[in-house]
């Protein structure tokens, strides 16, 4: 690719290469939680019969969307501290 010129993300003008898609692995674990927060998580991926990884992930797609995942979220959420 020339410099300046930009990709697309389809193939849109002849010559322009289509962005490639990157995989991005994140590890979390308990630690990365304090015992309220754990709780609060396990309490509101009960509420969606997933699991608390099944829920951590929806969180992570929706941020990297722009979004904000708060499907059936409980309403008491503990202090960010």
């Amino acid at each position: 690719m020339r410099p300046g010129r930009r990709r697309s993300l389809g193939g849109g003008a002849k010559g322009d290469a289509p962005l490639t898609k990157n995989m991005l692995m994140l590890e979390v674990d308990a630690s990365n939680f304090t015992p309220d927060h754990t709780e609060y998580l396990q309490e509101w991926a009960d509420k969606l019969g997933v699991s608390i990884e099944v829920l951590l992930g929806r969180i992570v797609m929706a941020a990297c969307e722009g979004d904000l995942y708060s499907e059936d979220a409980p309403a008491d959420r503990p202090d960010g501290e």
